[in-house]
């Protein structure tokens, strides 16, 4: 038995039946302290270091030790000690850069998960719920997705997107408006775009991930999607060095009036060996406004980029007079 199997029996027989992501280092179960019994999957656990954080509660431990002490029986947290418990003083010496740069951040004050407010007489979480399902959301996107709001304040009538980390702790969110006159559109967490991968929890770095524009294009795009939280890539981003240090294929899908940036991107990842693909949209202005089967057809006629791709798109451009 793996170590990673023998860490999932453990966690199963403890927590319940959960969701593991696709790399399995990191499970889904009920939350012991807000979920116990609903059935709903709020707490990541990372199988490798055991760091484990609750996305609507904020529980979180750097192991599970304080968590199996607090709500399980003492014979659960001997085992635990002694099958799996790291040294902690090695641990709390060795927090990866993301915990300790995001480890202060929190959600919105009043947050609630949309998908369990459906019975909601609040006006404004029923018109942030509208608003998602005049987008043709189901409630599996809106849990998959993690997607809120707030009760109060200066987030209310805005859907906000959180992102976590590779070991599930909170580090950014995006929070967009419902109401199409509302400035800003966007409210973003404070922390530099540069320094997070938006729901780095979700991706497995050894397969092709699909990379778009903003958190509402992920819907679309598949099960291994990076957003890029705006149109460009740069080398001091968290999110090249990981493309970079994996050579992950890359299926490039910005909006249908990005070409431009498109292929300079393609350009940027192609000279540090990154297999790109550039995906056309077709009559679409941007991946959030195809249905999941729509963008798979048009990912699928995806062209590789290479040299002579670029050098065509150049000449393109020069007759045309858009290039910049």
């Amino acid at each position: 038995m793996t170590n990673t199997t023998k860490s999932l029996d453990f966690v199963k027989a403890v927590f319940g039946n959960g969701i593991v992501d696709q790399s399995r280092t990191n499970i889904a179960v009920e939350c012991p302290d807000c979920g116990k019994g609903s059935g709903k999957k709020k707490l990541s656990i990372n199988l490798e270091n055991w760091q484990c954080h609750c996305w609507v509660c904020g529980l979180k431990s750097k192991n599970l030790t304080f968590v199996l002490r607090k709500y399980f029986n003492k014979h659960i947290l001997e085992f635990y000690t002694e099958n799996f418990s790291i040294n902690t003083t090695f641990q709390e010496q060795n927090l990866s850069d993301d915990n300790l740069f995001f480890k202060n951040l929190i959600l919105p004050e009043n947050f609630v998960t949309l998908v369990e407010q459906k019975q909601s007489r609040d006006p404004d979480v029923r018109a942030c719920l509208n608003y998602l399902k005049s987008r043709a959301l189901s409630e599996e996107v809106l849990w998959r997705f993690r997607l809120g709001t707030c009760t109060q304040g200066r987030f209310r009538r805005r859907v906000i997107f959180p992102s976590f980390d590779k070991t599930g702790m909170l580090n950014y969110y995006v929070a967009r408006a419902i109401d199409e006159d509302a400035r800003p559109k966007y409210l973003n967490s404070p922390n530099k775009k540069t320094e997070i991968i938006f729901n780095e929890i979700d991706i497995d770095w050894s397969t092709p991930v699909t990379l778009v524009e903003g958190p509402f294009d992920l819907i679309s795009a598949g099960d291994n999607a990076l957003c890029l939280l705006g149109s460009e890539i740069t080398k001091n981003s968290k999110m090249f060095n990981r493309l970079i240090t994996h050579q992950t294929p890359v299926y490039l899908a910005l909006d249908a009036d990005m070409e431009a940036k498109s292929f300079k991107i393609a350009q940027f990842l192609e000279s540090y060996c990154c297999e790109v693909y550039i995906v056309k949209l077709g009559k679409f202005s941007d991946v959030g406004e195809m249905s999941k089967s729509q963008f798979e057809k048009v990912k699928f006629n995806a062209k590789r980029f290479n040299k002579q791709a670029f050098l065509s798109w150049k000449i393109k451009a020069l007759r045309s007079g858009s290039l910049i």
